[in-house]
Formats: structure tokens, sequence, C-alpha cells
């Protein structure tokens, strides 16, 4: 019975002086490294991707495809500006070769630019004919009208193909030019000059195998 009562006792002292369990770990920690460390580490990896994607090249130094789409998105958002600013301005027609092109319009004409002339094709001429463009000059209430045909040089024998493919743009596109002008805008020898040009360039604009050189005017009859 006493050493009954001495193992109670001993165990009693043993309980007693086994130290505390420890106490669980607080979630503190575990919430700090999901709602702060974890997004950290996600966003550093996306900007890491992104940047790889976007304006890594391929290992010959060319663009890679998606710096080329951001390239072409920001054209087309270009181009779309400065064509809703062109309609404001002109009372909302649509751009037909009237003033200048917008920043992105040209960026993308020059990426798609023809070749250069060879020495041959400089030294070569041919000729493609714009007849009759019959119209009325602004500001004169039907009353008056312009009869006009012309002659298009250019060095490269292709271009006569696509010329004739695109008359009915390029005889659209010189008549909408025509047509904003006043008589008093084209009557002067000066103004044929310049009248000269704009057609020119708004012809160039529209062809992709090569350019004009000169337009004349072989009939210029304004009554």
């Amino acid at each position: 019975m006493a050493e009954k009562k001495k193992e109670e006792k001993a165990a009693v002292e043993v309980t007693a002086a086994a130290p505390p369990a420890p106490a669980s770990k607080s979630p503190g920690v575990l919430k700090l490294f999901l709602f702060v460390a974890m997004p950290m580490m996600v966003f550093q990896a996306a900007l890491a991707y992104f940047l790889i994607t976007r304006f890594a090249g391929g290992p010959d130094g060319s663009v890679g495809a998606a710096q080329a789409k951001a390239m072409d998105e920001v054209i087309v958002a270009g181009d779309s500006t400065a064509g809703g600013q062109s309609g404001e301005g002109r009372g909302g027609h649509e751009a037909t070769g009237e003033g200048e092109p917008g920043k992105a319009t040209a960026a993308r004409a020059q990426m798609s630019a023809p070749a250069p002339e060879t020495k041959e094709e400089s030294q070569a001429s041919y000729t493609y004919y714009v007849k009759d463009i019959i119209i009325n000059p602004a500001a004169t209430a039907g009353t008056r009208f312009l009869n006009l045909s012309l002659a298009l040089e250019f060095g490269r024998e292709s271009l006569g193909s696509e010329l004739e493919k695109e008359d009915f743009r390029v005889r659209d596109s010189i008549i909408n030019i025509l047509i904003g002008k006043r008589i008093d805008e084209i009557d002067g020898v000066a103004d044929k000059e310049r009248l000269r040009l704009e057609i020119r360039d708004a012809v160039n604009s529209l062809l992709r195998s090569g350019r004009v050189r000169k337009v004349y005017f072989i009939n210029f009859v304004l009554q």
C-alpha cells in the first residue's frame, strides 16, 4: 500500500515537472506570406514574362512577333486618331488625299514604299492616261465646270498594270482633289503646278509597285 502511494506521488511530481506543450504557431506568418510575399512573386514573374515576350527579339536581332503586333496596334490607333481629326476639321469628310497625312499613315507608307528605281528604270519613260474628268469647281453652284485630262509619267514598266487595275481609285482621288478647289485656286500657272504635285502625291499613295514621277495636263478646259 505504501509503495503504491509512493508511485502515485512520484507520477504526480513527474507530471508537475514536465514542461508545458509548445503553443501552436501563430497564423500571422502564414497570412503575411499569402497576402504579401506571394502576390509580389507572381507580379515579378508576370512582369518578367511581359518584358521578354514583348521586347525580346529573335536570335538574329529581328523584332519579336509580339513587338511587331504591338507596333501594328499603335499604327492603327494613330490612323484612327488622325482620321477622326481630319474628318472633324474638314466637315466630317473622309480623307481623300486632301491635306497632309497623319504621322501614323506616313509611317505605314514608308514601311510599304516600293524599292527605288534601278538605273535602267530611271532612264525609261512610260505613260498612263486619265482622260475626261469633268467636275464643278467649289463655290460655283454648278454654273462652271472643269474638263481635265492628264498623263502620268513613270519609269517602272510593271506600274502600268497596277495603274490600270487601280484606275477607278486613281480617278476618284483626282476628283476629290478637284472638287475642293475654287476657280481662283486652279487658274494660275503656279496654281496648276501645285495641283500637279498634289495629284501626283495622291496617286502615289495608292501604289505599291512604283511611283509616278510627273503629272502632265493634256487637256485643261475651265468654263
